[in-house]
């Protein structure tokens, strides 16, 4: 016969329960081990960002070089042994660790790249020199795991500020100036120039430049910034075209930190979303499509490129640098002249060109035009372009179509001429000018030799600029074809203005209007002010002013000289 089951006893336990029960600490103790843990989280991570600063920004001996590694090293065993030991005295530790799952994603994968990948490429290295020494990536990925933990941290104490905030608009401005203040203290770093320093108004000067994606330059950014600051310049571009709180937010996502509803409807108004619904996929959407479409660019750029760069990694260096610059209107070149050596390249001009026009459509434009199927899909409901969508995409393929209009035929004698270009040259130079007008700032023939008609044009169309929710500036394609809507309907004595038979509301032309009051006041003042102190011709002061304001980056030539 079988044997009856056995009854377990009563003092028996779940091994869950036995771990619970031995390892549960009294709540004043866990806090004082959390504010330990984080005041020595504090403090190596302003020991790391110091030692980084240090190796990277000046010129260390080798001494104080293998100092700042020993502390590094130190520096990655405390990080990686923080989370493990707060989960510990943690009581909910199920909860915890899915609170702070990036930390343990990030420890996970520092461990195995340094136990399995890593011990791989010391033996075949070893194999190949015949010896064995420190590897350099060994040292770089533990670098980037301490860089990977202060972003962490970084984004985790930015949303507390933010939820503090009690005006997130506010705390975004202080979040563009910190960012600008951080850009301006690393430019100023030895190593970040080839002169080996950098005056503080040109540093400051470059990193608000770079911040606001404006593209107007003191100094030349291929030969007067090392790798490392063009590489600060990049990051500033990047986090500027798309915006701190946009980062932070994408981040938290992946963090699991939810978005709170005022966050949510800062964004909303930020990037003119239909809907608050919309804005939390907005946000990743914007960080992915931003990563596509970049990525996308640099591969493009790299094949045609590369049949001029005999240095692979300055060739990948530049097509990234430009990829990141062009999709977010910065404007910024590793070139001298910009784009004037690529003029004849149409490859070159079609890449920059396109990638502009996708970045000053804006994430919204981009998002409605992905998910739009003209013919819908069983038991799914048919997409639609939003009103917002239609109205930017007719009035920038309008605005473009005018300026290569304008453009081409004004220049086509003059500096196009002065050139030395072909007649396919003049017609994709103008119309590349007319694209790269509307907040991008780059530029395939010199700006300084084209005729005063020519820049006039150029200041109406940088004036009006990119789209809402875009990287571009100016007072935005959607206002200005608001503004014009309204005054239609005034002459024909209509009491509401439609566009494409939607009635628009009362606030947003009132909205529109507004823009364009404070973008005329600013432009005035601005121009006002640098007739007082300047000694330049006015149209071209004129010129720079809306540029500066418009975040586009031409220039006839003057920044460089102004006081």
């Amino acid at each position: 016969m079988a044997e009856p089951p056995r009854q377990p006893h009563r003092h028996e336990e779940s091994v869950a329960d036995f771990i619970q029960r031995k390892f549960t600490f009294a709540p004043t103790l866990r806090q004082r081990v959390d504010r330990l843990l984080s005041r020595l989280f504090l403090l190596c991570s302003i020991i790391a960002l110091a030692g980084l600063v240090v190796e990277y920004g000046f010129y260390p001996n080798d001494f104080l070089r293998t100092v700042i590694h020993i502390v590094e090293y130190i520096i990655i065993f405390i990080f990686a042994l923080i989370p493990l030991v707060r989960l510990l005295f943690h009581n909910r530790r199920l909860a915890f660790l899915k609170e702070h799952l990036a930390e343990f994603i990030l420890l996970t994968v520092y461990l195995i790249y340094l136990f399995v990948v890593d011990e791989v490429a010391q033996v075949a290295s070893n194999i190949w020199t015949g010896g064995g020494s420190e590897s350099s990536a060994t040292l770089l990925a533990g670098q980037m795991y301490i860089a990977a933990n202060l972003i962490v941290r970084f984004v985790r104490g930015n949303r507390t500020l933010a939820s503090m905030s009690e005006r997130p608009v506010r705390f975004v401005v202080f979040s563009f100036l910190a960012v600008i203040g951080t850009g301006t203290l690393l430019l100023s770093l030895p190593r970040a120039t080839v002169a080996g320093g950098i005056h503080p108004i040109d540093a400051l000067f470059t990193s608000t430049s770079a911040t606001c994606v404006t593209g107007l330059i003191v100094l030349d950014t291929g030969a007067d910034f090392t790798r490392f600051g063009q590489g600060v310049i990049m990051a500033l571009i990047q986090i500027g075209g798309l915006g701190l709180m946009s980062f932070t937010a994408f981040f938290s996502t992946i963090l699991g930190i939810r978005v709170n509803r005022k966050e949510v409807a800062l964004y909303s108004r930020a990037y003119e979303a239909d809907t608050i619904n919309t804005v939390r996929r907005l946000l990743i959407y914007m960080l992915l499509a931003t990563l596509l479409i970049e990525l996308l660019g640099f591969a493009l750029l790299y094949q045609t490129w590369s049949p001029g760069f005999p240095d692979k990694s300055e060739l990948m260096f530049s097509s990234a640098f430009h990829s990141v610059s062009a999709f977010c209107n910065a404007g910024f070149s590793l070139n001298s002249t910009s784009m004037e050596a690529y003029t004849g390249s149409v490859g070159t001009n079609l890449i920059i060109s396109t990638l502009i026009i996708l970045g000053g459509l804006g994430f919204v434009v981009l998002m409605n035009l992905t998910s739009f199927r003209f013919k819908p899909k069983k038991g799914k409901p048919r997409s639609r372009l939003t009103l917002q969508t239609k109205l930017v995409l007719v009035v920038s393929a309008i605005l473009i179509a005018f300026g290569w209009l304008a453009i081409t035929p004004l220049e086509w004698n003059h500096s196009f001429d002065q050139a030395g270009l072909g007649f396919g040259e003049k017609v994709m130079a103008g119309y590349f000018q007319s694209v790269t007008t509307r907040t991008a700032g780059f530029n395939t023939t010199p700006i300084g030799n084209m005729l005063p008609g020519t820049l006039f044009v150029m200041i109406v169309l940088m004036f009006i600029g990119a789209s809402p929710g875009s990287t571009g500036g100016g007072i935005k394609t959607s206002t200005f074809a608001v503004i014009v809507l309204n005054f239609w309907a005034n002459l024909r004595g209509r009491n509401h203005v439609e566009a494409f038979k939607r009635e628009i509301p009362t606030d947003v032309t009132r909205q529109a209007l507004a823009v364009l009051v404070g973008a005329v006041i600013f432009c005035v003042v601005g121009f006002f002010l640098l007739l007082l102190i300047e000694d330049q011709p006015p149209l071209e002061l004129l010129f720079e002013t809306v540029s500066a304001y418009a975040t586009v980056g031409l220039s006839t030539g003057v920044t460089p000289n102004l006081t």
